[in-house]
């Protein structure tokens, strides 16, 4: 009976432990937002977000919320609640609905304005699965364009 214990608390050991480790391996990527809209006082869009599960143990995904952040300003946020799987070895797409109120955008127009080439935008939060917290923070940089620069130019 007392072998019968120590076989189950091994094999739930076992398992958590490679839960854990695939938690770990999970690599996050951002593709271009769709669905961009003005509502209620905020921009809105639908953010795809590619996550990768390198290893060889499938993972499910509970939730997730991110704090977006432009050149270090907190301006908006990312969410969602849903239940998939991310399957072993592949990619798996989900949608974050992201939130970002006006009065936040116009505050930040200084920073945006002192910007160089580009200006770096900031997903940071957490991605919770098989009950485990993940951690995200990647930066993606955003190229300016000139337009929207206001610098000198000489001429000859």
């Amino acid at each position: 009976m007392q072998t019968k214990w120590i076989i189950i608390i091994a094999l739930v050991i076992w398992y958590y432990t490679r839960k854990i480790q695939a938690a770990n391996a999970l690599m996050v990527r951002y593709l271009l937002p769709n669905g961009i809209r003005i509502s209620k006082g905020a921009v809105m869009w639908v953010q795809p977000v590619v996550i990768t599960n390198p290893t060889g143990t499938p993972i499910n995904l509970q939730r997730y919320y991110m704090t977006i952040s432009l050149e270090g300003y907190p301006i908006g946020t990312a969410y969602g609640t849903i239940q998939t799987t991310l399957n072993a070895g592949m990619d798996s797409t989900i949608l974050a609905n992201v939130v970002v109120p006006i009065d936040a955008l116009i505050s930040n127009i200084p920073a945006l304005l002192s910007a160089g080439a580009a200006i770096d935008v900031r997903f940071s939060g957490n991605i919770i699965a098989e009950f485990l917290t993940i951690p995200v923070n990647t930066i993606i940089k955003v190229p300016i364009p000139k337009l929207f620069k206001n610098g000198t130019t000489t001429g000859n």
